[in-house]
């Protein structure tokens, strides 16, 4: 997040503000939704995947900039519905309420990997426009998706092939590259697979027009990443190679627009010292916002700073405040040395985060501050 952190924490004192709190800089959403689509040259169109962060300013700030949205349920629609914004639904397995209330509503493209899911959206939003989700490497990624969704290209030919004999309409292909990935070819094999589907597609007379090349484009947490211009010069290069550029280029970004936007603030409420090593205990809890903490066991490369302390002067293990034994935040992480009362900032929390945040162990929901230029405001 590229602000001032000593001028906003001293007005966030001024507003008399209380830990754990999440940060959110809608400029900084402004800065990654422009970089992303131009470093696309313009060439895709971007569907925000609301599950990252569906914050409802968040929401209703990229509708203003002209961003479309990816969603998963019916209750998902919900939140953009009077957006104005288009909406398609890439997830291969949904249940049948949220497919009825989506097609009523208007969602026309819906994502699938198997047969039984083609017959499913047959019954139930009949002639829409329908996609594989292609099975891809999830190489080099944080978290890993190819275990869970996706099919192979032939049988992917395969139920595309029943779904037009069904009345549904084949738009193209989706794929997705795992979530934080950091190996590019992973989109090569994504867009070269695409391909072969097209051209096994079009001997059976069935012309497909998409490739959704899903998100998993990655942030700097520790600047162990790729920057997103980087991946875009050779996916463009290579939709060229295979398709001509005769094809519409779909992308459905959520931690790359939301994950550098947010700032989780927790206040030390308490030390120890023993047993071999340092032990700070925060308000904060991964289970009020810091989820990834906790499927990475205290391993997430977040970005850390106490707040009005510089150095490195010890190795701490940070608790989270619940009673739960796998609430660690942190396992290892080098701080100045900590006493109750500090401040730590814990940034790139805009993604996957305050979306999970629960009432477990009677924990404080984070408050939720958002900052557009020099505009400090506070979710109501």
């Amino acid at each position: 997040m590229n602000v001032d952190n000593s001028r906003i924490f001293k007005r966030l004192t001024e507003n008399r503000f209380t830990t754990p709190l999440f940060l959110i800089s809608l400029d900084e959403i402004e800065r990654q939704y422009k970089r992303l689509k131009d470093a696309f040259k313009g060439r895709a169109r971007v569907f925000y995947a609301i599950k990252s962060n569906p914050d409802r300013e968040i929401l209703g700030f990229l509708a203003w900039l002209g961003c479309d949205f990816e969603i998963n349920t019916s209750g998902e629609l919900g939140s953009v519905a009077s957006l104005g914004r288009g909406c398609i639904n890439s997830a291969p397995v949904k249940d049948i309420e949220s497919i009825r209330v989506m097609h009523r509503w208007g969602v026309e493209h819906f994502a699938f990997d198997t047969v039984g899911e083609v017959e499913k959206l047959a019954l139930h939003a009949p002639g829409c426009y329908v996609y594989p989700r292609l099975s891809v490497s999830n190489e080099k990624s944080i978290f890993e998706l190819s275990g869970k969704f996706g099919m192979k290209g032939n049988d992917a030919v395969h139920a595309l092939d029943i779904a037009k004999s069904l009345g549904l309409r084949p738009a193209g292909v989706t794929f997705h590259v795992g979530s934080q990935c950091r190996s590019v070819s992973n989109w090569q094999e994504g867009i070269k697979e695409s391909a072969r589907v097209f051209k096994a597609c079009r001997e059976k007379g069935i012309e497909l027009s998409i490739v959704n090349i899903g998100g998993g484009f990655p942030i700097n947490y520790s600047n162990n990443h790729i920057g997103i211009e980087s991946i875009a010069e050779p996916v463009l290069k290579w939709v060229n190679e295979y398709f001509r550029n005769n094809v519409e280029l779909w992308l459905e970004p959520g931690r790359f627009i939301s994950g550098p936007a947010g700032m989780y603030f927790t206040k030390v409420i308490g030390v120890k010292n023993g047993n071999g090593g340092h032990y700070a205990y925060v308000d904060g809890s991964v289970f009020t916002g810091l989820m990834e903490a906790l499927q990475e066991q205290g391993e997430f490369p977040y970005r850390v700073e106490v707040l009005g302390k510089a150095g490195k002067s010890a190795k701490y293990k940070v608790f989270g405040q619940s009673c739960d034994g796998t609430d660690i935040i942190f396992n290892e992480l080098s701080l100045p040395e900590l006493e109750a009362g500090d401040v730590v900032a814990i940034y790139g929390t805009g993604a996957y985060s305050h979306a999970y945040g629960s009432r477990f162990n009677g924990l404080k929901v984070p408050q939720i501050a958002y900052l557009r230029g020099r505009k400090l405001t506070w979710r109501k």
